[in-house]
């Protein structure tokens, strides 16, 4: 649909009014002039046969017909009117411009018959004998109220219309120069009211692109002036209100970006109106710059049936899902309508909490309390049973008591070294979570060399040697801590090395930390155990782990005193081969 500019129909619809007015008045007036004219000439006819009755009324009664076409010829010389002069009978006696005896009977005139009939006759046609239009007015003259003589004159209409010609062409032509006066006026008017309206107009493209800053121009006529301040208070108040919503809509992003919990909010139809970057990385959403924009493009099947379920029946539900993708994942999912003031759902909210840490704490602690009653429960079934045979007898017999209450010390021992190692662990994992743990820069040497000291006799035991590093680096420490954690590796290095082997420990550091690496050639540990190898009772061989005296705890340890420094432990083996255990401490605490 094409639009025309205001300016063209304000300016169009003035000039056609005018050329309207223009023409109604010339053919007004035209018509006007035409009949006053007819008018005229029909009163000057009468005027003029009224005149000559008077001046041949007594030669018509006295029979002198010569002198009435004498006074006939007379009055045609001396005017361009024509003067006939009639016997009721219809019989021409006189007329200015032909001869009587050559004229026919004129009985059958329409203003003849009129005349007869008591009224003057006004007649316009066709002259054959003059061979032109003509207009007639015809008179009687009465003797004692008897018709004597019927006096006519008339007058050339081709006159009439010559001079109505010039007077019309007159006309026309001062019409023309007034319509083109007015359509000259009308541009200027046109233009005069619609600069401000333009002014207006371009006021309101700025106000559309978002440019509240200039106000509009308030106008000379009163109207626009109107229009001009109801616009501007309107900008105002427009630009209050859409600095508020973006201050709002910033807020609401920064919190939903900051929010830990995902967030997805969806409209009736399943469009994504808004999702923030938890939601994103819960969700293995790539692109967070650019994303989905429909709940079909949800990744998650059954995620996607439960925004479904939520929007068909209007109701608050949640559910937890299992996100089978690498990394896996547990979310907590609860969708909620969004209701307008007409208590009509216009979307829904969903809303994802990731709890996989907490199912993974919840898992280890389940392992952790069936590993603690295991490991509890076989020392002291052990001591139990041997209890109970001393107990019925065997007591009595010093050897085999002796051998038996060998075992339940062997047992007894186990078991404090166990409770031993959740105390030490439970210690330093709430130090650490509390921010307890003491620091201070300290040599990582002393702590190798106290650590060496107090593993000697075992390495000794089994021909091993330690080789330490010579080097020394300065970090900020906690040298029992860090002490304890090298003996537990130490330890394990001793433990799992066949007799005559050596015990490394290389002392290294780069940019941001310093390495503490224990490296044996004993038994090594397979592919599949390393990512689980530092948690709380895991061991590789158990029956092997039992006998060489351990707790499953010690590399757990190691792990959360490596944490407890804000660092952490990595492991390198190969079966056969060995492995290698690298506590990371860092440097500095910034």
């Amino acid at each position: 649909m094409g639009f025309k500019k205001l300016f063209w129909q304000f300016y169009f619809s003035f000039l056609l009014i005018t050329v309207i007015v223009s023409v109604a008045l010339t053919i007004l007036s035209s018509r006007l002039l035409t009949n006053s004219f007819i008018n005229e000439t029909q009163k000057a006819l009468e005027t003029e046969a009224k005149f000559v009755s008077q001046a041949i009324s007594q030669d018509i009664i006295d029979a002198k017909l010569s002198r009435v076409e004498q006074f006939c010829k007379q009055i045609g010389n001396n005017s361009d009117t024509r003067v006939t002069v009639i016997e009721p009978s219809g019989k021409v006696i006189g007329d200015s411009q032909r001869n009587p005896i050559l004229m026919g009977n004129h009985s059958n005139r329409p203003e003849i018959i009129s005349v007869k009939r008591n009224k003057i006759g006004i007649e316009t046609r066709y002259s054959q004998t003059l061979d032109q239009p003509m207009m007639y007015i015809a008179i009687g003259l009465y003797k004692d109220k008897k018709l004597i003589s019927i006096i006519r004159t008339s007058k050339s209409l081709t006159t009439i219309d010559m001079t109505l010609g010039g007077l019309r062409r007159a006309i026309i032509k001062y019409s023309l120069i007034i319509v083109i006066i007015s359509a000259f006026l009308s541009l200027i008017i046109t233009r005069r009211i619609n600069r401000p309206l333009e002014e207006i107009i371009s006021g309101l493209d700025n106000f559309a692109q978002g440019n509240f800053d200039q106000s509009l121009t308030i106008p000379h006529t009163k109207d626009l002036a109107k229009l001009s301040i109801a616009m501007n208070n309107m900008a105002s108040e427009l630009d209050v209100r859409i600095h508020d919503i973006l201050n709002q809509k910033n807020e609401m992003q920064a919190i939903l970006t900051s929010m830990s919990e995902g967030v997805i909010a969806l409209d009736s139809s399943g469009n994504i109106l808004n999702i923030n970057a938890a939601a994103c990385v819960m969700l293995s959403i790539d692109d967070c710059n650019n994303p989905i924009s429909t709940k079909d493009e949800i990744p998650n099947t059954v995620l996607r049936e439960f925004i479904d379920h939520s929007l068909k029946d209007s109701m608050s539900v949640d559910t937890e899902l299992d996100i089978l993708d690498e990394p896996r994942k547990n979310l907590r999912v609860r969708c909620n309508p969004l209701i307008n003031s007409h208590n009509q759902m216009i979307g829904t909210i969903v809303v994802l909490n990731d709890i996989t840490i907490l199912r993974q704490l919840e898992r280890v602690r389940s392992e952790f309390v069936a590993n603690v009653s295991h490991e509890l429960k076989t020392p002291i079934t052990s001591i139990m049973g041997f209890i109970e045979t001393l107990r019925d007898g065997v007591i009595e017999n010093p050897d085999q008591a002796q051998h038996f209450m060998e075992i339940i010390a062997r047992q007894a021992r186990r078991l404090n070294s166990i409770i031993e190692d959740i105390l030490i662990l439970s210690k330093i994992e709430d130090q650490s979570n509390q921010n307890k743990i003491d620091t201070q820069i300290g040599s990582i040497k002393s702590s190798i060399d106290s650590a060496i000291e107090v593993c000697q006799i075992r390495a000794a035991k089994k021909n091993i040697k330690i080789i330490t590093a010579e080097n020394d680096i300065e970090a900020p420490i906690n040298e029992f801590l860090l002490e304890q954690a090298i003996v537990n590796l130490l330890s394990n290095a001793i433990k799992y090395s066949d007799e005559n082997k050596t015990v490394e420990i290389l002392l290294a550091s780069d940019s941001k930390y310093a390495t503490i690496s224990v490296i044996d050639h004993g038994y090594g540990i397979g592919a599949e155990h390393l990512e689980r190898i530092f948690e709380r009772f895991y061991v590789v061989d158990k029956a092997r782990s039992r006998n060489l005296g351990g707790t499953g705890l010690g590399l757990a340890i190691v792990k959360h005193i490596a944490q407890a420094h804000k660092g952490f432990v990595s492991i390198e083996s190969e079966l056969a081969k060995g492995s290698v255990f690298t506590i990371h401490i860092p440097l500095s605490l910034e």
